[in-house]
């Protein structure tokens, strides 16, 4: 891990935490889309910050197109990020549920996280998320409203970039944490306390995204160059990119996340650490990793100080053979 990537953030609990990156793409059926109208798109962009805020996950950047979404998020754990994710899947469903009586459009769909453990892989992540906005038929991503662009490089300015795509009789700002309980479930359709939100509301009563996103970490990460942003926006690798989020991608996991996660499963089992299994528990015990997790051969090697030849006998084809 870069330690470039690790920040302190304070939670919840009111206290600081370091956290790193993570990306998390969410996918609907092929042949489906998730967001049919502006409406759906909106409760989309809102349920990602909701479900983040109850989940201590901060959000740095967002796209949300017809059928699926990418979010960059700051985390002090693996697991917080996948709760953060399942959570989104399960109010997205609800919600799609309610409004069209469709059950099925995520049904067996993972939201796919990977750690971020590199400053250039984090580079590529944040330029390409708002670049999908191209991709949903936008010819500009800064007039693209589903997507957290408009926060960065605007010195924190809500209203800058905001102002800029409304004629001047709607330029009107709400601050969600001024807003009733009724209103509340009005425009953001949830029972939450938001009290404390720095939120704010446009005049169409969506989410303003300098008010929610951590734009100073994604600047941060881009030696705060605009330029730079927008030249690596212009050159990522959008097929590379697409790959690693697919469906047929590992959920990348560092070499810390992946032990804690091992020993948690080791320890209810086993009542011991992983890495001090004996080796042929250490067999059988793969077999069980593999059932639970996505595994690369490198990195099962390394953390439980195995030979690559065994593991990739062990579990086989499965596996991917990453370096």
């Amino acid at each position: 891990m870069d330690s470039k990537l690790l920040v302190k953030r304070t939670l919840s609990d009111g206290r600081s935490y370091i956290v790193q990156p993570y990306h998390v793409s969410l996918e609907g059926l092929e042949s489906a889309t998730i967001c049919r109208e502006d409406e759906d798109y909106d409760i989309m962009v809102k349920n990602i910050f909701l479900c983040a805020r109850r989940n201590d996950v901060i959000v740095i950047i967002y796209a949300v197109v017809s059928n699926h979404a990418h979010i960059a998020v700051l985390a002090n754990s693996f697991t917080t990020v996948e709760n953060f994710a399942n959570n989104l899947k399960k109010v997205q469903s609800m919600w799609l549920r309610k409004k069209y009586g469709d059950r099925n459009i995520l049904k067996g769909k993972d939201a796919y996280i990977s750690a971020i453990d590199t400053v250039s892989y984090a580079r590529s992540v944040l330029a390409y998320i708002p670049r999908n906005a191209l991709d949903n038929g936008a010819t500009n991503i800064s007039e693209y409203k589903w997507t957290g662009y408009r926060a960065m490089f605007c010195n924190g300015n809500s209203l800058k970039k905001e102002n800029d795509t409304l004629a001047l009789h709607e330029r009107r700002i709400i601050a969600v944490k001024d807003l009733t309980t009724r209103m509340v479930e009005r425009f953001l359709h949830t029972g939450d306390n938001l009290g404390d939100v720095p939120w704010l509301l446009n005049s169409n009563g969506e989410i303003i995204p300098a008010s929610a996103c951590d734009w100073q970490y994604l600047e941060m990460i881009f030696n705060h160059n605009q330029a730079f942003f927008m030249r690596m926006i212009g050159s990522v690798n959008t097929s590379e990119m697409t790959y690693i989020s697919s469906a047929n991608s590992i959920r990348r996991l560092t070499d810390q996340e992946f032990l804690k996660r091992a020993n948690e499963y080791s320890l209810s089992w086993y009542k011991m650490d992983s890495k001090d299994l004996p080796l042929n528990m250490k067999v059988r015990f793969l077999e069980y990793l593999g059932k639970k997790m996505h595994l690369s051969v490198a990195q099962v090697a390394r953390c439980l100080q195995m030979e690559r030849e065994l593991v990739t006998k062990c579990l086989g084809k499965s596996l991917s053979v990453n370096k």
